[in-house]
């Protein structure tokens, strides 16, 4: 006999709506993917439909490349635009616990400590993007030419000789973790990306997080696994900052601007 299945949106109206009425008013870079719980047998899956095959099969292989990590959920299928996942069973983690806040640093540790990464001293073209998406911000306006002037040097100063790139997980807020026992799992496979400079997630994490984990990922990172992302993390976060800041421009997000986030990295490396 045909399991029974059941199919729901993962997502709320009221999110749905919000993001077809961004899109009619011509926001650039609206999420195009869509999420479903479906229940099979009374099972929990979750599955991830994309706007195209190529997103689907790099998140895909990043999952099978990281199933050991205990990081996301376990892949059950790949097909076409579509990927399905195990639905993980858990809380969200709250960011004012002690423990929590723990289980979430341990999520960046064995996420960087992922086998596959490379270490290359090929740093020339994100070097080129950042100075491209940096000249963006002050064609709109956002950065005056003297901010530029000092972010710019700044970017030739902390540019690593060797830079670490491998998976990251680009959008690490808390509504996109689930707690299963101690172990932080990231939900939100879709912010799975890759390959890309390691300390990518970890910077966003630093400027949304309540607390900055980024020293004790680091520190426990190089002790555990000998890998220290340390000389290469400043030039991580400026490269994620100007990038965000223009995604967020073209996203017609102004209120997620905080450009005083250059002006606190220009301070610590002063």
């Amino acid at each position: 006999m045909a399991a029974r299945i059941r199919i729901r949106q993962a997502n709320s109206l009221a999110q749905r709506l919000r993001r077809r009425w961004r899109a009619w008013r011509g926001a650039a870079m609206v999420k195009s993917h869509t999420v479903h719980i479906v229940r099979v047998a009374g099972v929990d899956f979750k599955r991830v439909t994309f706007g195209d095959a190529a997103t689907a099969a790099s998140v895909a292989a990043g999952l099978e490349d990281l199933r050991d990590s205990d990081c996301f959920p376990r892949l059950l299928m790949h097909h076409v635009n579509q990927v399905w996942v195990d639905f993980v069973v858990g809380r969200p983690p709250r960011s004012s616990e002690s423990s929590d806040q723990a289980s979430l640093i341990d999520f960046f540790v064995r996420l960087y400590s992922q086998p596959g990464a490379v270490c290359s001293a090929e740093t020339s073209t994100q070097q080129a993007r950042l100075r491209r998406d940096l000249a963006f911000l002050v064609q709109v306006g956002l950065l005056d030419g003297q901010r530029f002037d000092r972010i710019e040097r700044l970017a030739v100063d902390v540019c690593p000789d060797r830079v670490w790139t491998g998976y990251d997980y680009v959008d690490p807020l808390s509504k996109n973790f689930i707690l299963s026992g101690e172990k932080a799992v990231a939900i939100d496979v879709e912010a799975l990306a890759g390959p890309v400079v390691l300390g990518t997630g970890l910077a966003k994490a630093r400027l949304r997080w309540p607390r900055d984990p980024t020293r004790e990922v680091l520190a426990r990172l190089a002790e555990e696994s000998g890998r220290d992302l340390r000389p290469q993390a400043a030039w991580a976060e400026l490269c994620f900052l100007a990038e965000y800041f223009k995604q967020k421009v073209l996203q017609g997000k102004p209120g997620y601007l905080r450009l005083d986030a250059f002006d606190r990295l220009l301070e610590r490396h002063a």
